[in-house]
Parts: C-alpha cells; structure tokens; sequence
C-alpha cells in the first residue's frame, strides 16, 4: 500500500465535504461557465493578447530592456487587458447572469427551494470573484516577468491590483443592483446601455490612474494610508447596503424587506462617528480641517435624506410573517420599532438620525461663531438640515393621504411625486430673482421650501 493513498483518500473527503458547503449558485454558475463556449473564450483571448504583447514586446525593445525603464510598458499593457476583463467583462456577466434567470423563468424555481435571496445573492458574487481570481492568475506569470525589467514598482503596481480588485468587488454589487432594478423590458434595455457605458468609462479612470497616478501619490505620507482606510470602509458599508438593496428586492412581497437596509444604514452612521472620533483620538489633522467637517457632515445629511426620502414612504402595513416574528415583550417591541417596515417608523428612525446630525452642526456653529465659517459653513448646514426635516415629513404625510385616496398609490409613486413636488417648488421660487434682484429679495419668503434660495439668502 503506497504512503500516499491514506492522504489521497483524506483530501478528497474533505473535498467532498467542503463541496458539499459551497454555495449551489456558486456550483451552478462555474459548471455551466466552464461548460459553456463563453468564457473559454474570453479566457484564451485574454491569455493569447497578453502572450501576444510580451512577445511582441521583447521583440520591439530587445536592445532597451536592460537600461530603460520598459517595465511600466508592459505592466501598463498587461494592465489594460485585467482591468478590462474584471471592471467590464465580468460585472456585465454578472448583470446578465441574474437578468437570464428572470428572462428564461428560472428564477421563480430557485425561489421555491431552500435558497434565501441572501444565498442567492451571495452565489452570484462569489462567481464573479472567482472569475476574477482567475484572471488573477492567468496575468500572474506576464506581471512576474515584467518584475525583472528596469522601472518596476513593486508597492505601486500591488497597490494598484489590490485597490482594482476592491473596486471590481463594487461594480457587481452594483451590476447585480441593475439587474434588479426593474422588470419592464423597456428599461432593462435602458440599463444595459447605460451600465455598459458606465463600465468603459471607469476602466478608462481606473487605467489612467493606474498609468499616470503614481506622480500623485506618496507612500511615505500616512495620511494617505488613512484616507485609503477610509474611502475602503465607506465603500464597503455601500456595497453591504446594495446588497441589502438586492436581497430586498428578492424577497416575496409578505417578507420583511425594509429591516435589514434600515440596520445597515445605522450601522453606517454610527461607524462613520466612530472613525472620525478615532481619527481625533490618534491626533490625525485631517478631522480638524474644516473642509473635511463640512464635507463629513454634507454627506451625512444628503445620506439620510435620502434614505428617508424612501423609508418614510413606506406601507404601514404588516404581514402575518412579520407580525408572527415580533417580540412579544413590549419592551424589547419598542426598542426595535424604528428598524421595522413602515412609513411611521420609518419617519421616527429618520428624524431620530437626524437630530443627532443637528446637534453635531450646533457644536460646530458654537466652534465656527464669529468667523466666516459661521456663515459660509454654518447657517447652510442649518438651512440644508431643516429644509430636509421639512421635505420628509412632506414625504411622510403625502405616503399617508395618497394610500387613503387610493391603493394604487405605491411607494415608488409617492417618492416621484415628493420628487415632482420639490423641483416644482424650487423652480417658482427662483421665478423672483430671475425676473429683477429687488423682486427676489422682497419675496424671499416664497423659497422657504428651497434650500437653493435659502442658502442664497442667508
């Protein structure tokens, strides 16, 4: 008996089993790509091109590869194919991987198993990844020739790959996100186009900075590893918050659909002050410029006017499911009242985030008072704050009267006519200004509603 079969007999049990854990989406989808004509493809012209370029290569720059810096050459064409397979290729089979299921109606059959929309969601990510991991490997072998060449950047060039594998990790969610924006033939068309267009423009952003943003950036600086730091969580609480986005849109109309994103979004909040805190503590004197405060604060508002914008508009109503789950201690009910479904809660949990908003610009006018950060910081802070509180208890109450004239009255359709009703507002009360100066200034009171001419007037 050879030595060697007990290990053979172990591994492929425990391979066994750990297949037997994998994700079925993830299984499913690597067994039909590997089985399909596509992605062969795709893989040998990825591989031939990048054959292609270094013979090529070698044989145009014989003479100069050992003096000049023929490095950033190579790596710059090696570079161009991965980030176009993994930033278009790939998040654009991944936006039609979820749209097939749906056109050829089998979708409804994986609704029927075991499988959650969370599974679901999670197998067609995690193929998305896997094809990325080997393309990966497939521009290994190119990229480690081209480390022996003149002008190689190692910290550059890993910095580059990891930040574009993060960043491919964005697009799918987003990809997905497409996918199931919408059921109508019509605007799937519409968000092919657009998504495709997106795609070729941000490979192009991705390939100039990975070409010509090494100038800009210094390593030894560490304030840049904490904005790095930063830009990756704030990235990273999005892509939890689209793929909420997704499972919720998923899930059957009697499930809980509005819970997990409310979750998300606190988490998000409550994560942001805690960086910045962190940041003060460790003494970064990035926290302490005002811009960054400004800026900090500006998209906290914006975040949750957005958010309220849809959670406000919200049907009260409960289903038997949802009901069923709740806690029977009233207590422990009322804690998490503001994270269930609903227009109500919805409005609570909203302006509950933003009064701890509004108390963070008071201190900040209290620091600012008798500078020009009071007013050119300050009192539009004030003005974008209130006039969010305004428009979502617009949006609020308008979901209510709308559900009692009518059923017919969705959220979808309340959110665009708080919308409608907003850019109508803020288009008559620029009427004024436009017509004489003094006019304006006599009927100010008519852009209450507009943070546009409230800014303008404070």
């Amino acid at each position: 008996m050879n030595f060697l079969d007990p290990i053979c007999d172990r591994t492929a049990s425990l391979a066994a089993v750990a297949s037997d854990r994998l994700n079925p989406i993830l299984v499913k989808e690597t067994r039909q790509a590997t089985q399909g004509k596509i992605f062969a493809t795709i893989f040998l012209l990825f591989v031939g091109f990048s054959w292609l370029v270094l013979v090529l290569g070698i044989v145009t720059m014989w003479e100069y590869l050992e003096t000049a810096p023929t490095a950033e050459i190579f790596f710059g064409w090696n570079f161009g194919m991965l980030s176009f397979a993994i930033l278009v290729v790939v998040p654009f089979g991944c936006y039609r991987s979820l749209l097939a299921e749906r056109e050829l109606h089998t979708y409804d059959l994986l609704r029927i198993t075991a499988l959650t929309p969370r599974q679901i969601v999670r197998g067609k990510l995690a193929t998305s990844l896997l094809q990325v991991v080997v393309y990966y490997s497939a521009i290994a072998p190119f990229i480690a020739f081209t480390s022996f060449l003149q002008g190689f950047d190692v910290v550059w060039i890993s910095w580059v790959l990891v930040m574009s594998f993060l960043w491919s990790m964005v697009l799918y969610v987003g990809a997905l996100s497409a996918g199931v924006a919408t059921r109508s033939s019509q605007w799937q068309s519409s968000n092919m186009v657009g998504l495709i267009i997106m795609l070729l423009i941000l490979w192009g952003m991705a390939l100039s900075i990975a070409l010509e943003g090494r100038r800009a950036v210094e390593f030894d600086d560490p304030d840049f590893w904490w904005v790095n730091l930063v830009v990756l969580l704030i990235a990273a609480s999005y892509v939890v918050l689209a793929g909420q986005l997704i499972v919720a849109r998923l899930t059957f109309a009697s499930g809980n659909r509005s819970s997990g994103i409310r979750i998300v979004l606190s988490v998000q909040f409550w994560l942001a002050l805690l960086v910045t805190g962190l940041l003060a503590v460790l003494d970064q004197r990035v926290v302490f410029d005002r811009d960054f405060q400004t800026a900090m604060t500006l998209w906290l508002l914006l975040h949750w006017i957005a958010a309220g914008l849809v959670l406000v508009t919200e049907s009260d109503f409960l289903s038997r499911r949802i009901r069923r789950r709740l806690p029977a201690n009233r207590f422990r009910r009322l804690l998490i009242a503001p994270f269930l479904p609903g227009g109500a809660t919805g409005t609570v949990l909203v302006f509950g985030h933003l009064a701890v908003i509004g108390v963070a610009v008071l201190i900040q006018g209290f620091v600012v008072a008798n500078t020009r950060g009071f007013r050119h910081e300050f009192l539009p802070m004030c003005v974008i704050l209130l006039n969010g509180l305004i428009w979502i208890g617009i949006a609020s109450a308008l979901g209510r009267w709308c559900r009692k004239l009518s059923y017919r009255f969705t959220p979808a359709a309340v959110r665009v006519l708080t919308i409608i009703l907003f850019a109508f507002v803020a288009i008559v009360s620029l009427v004024p200004g436009l017509v004489s100066t003094e006019l304006g200034r006599q009927m100010v009171w008519l852009g209450a509603l507009s943070p546009f001419v409230m800014i303008e007037a404070v």
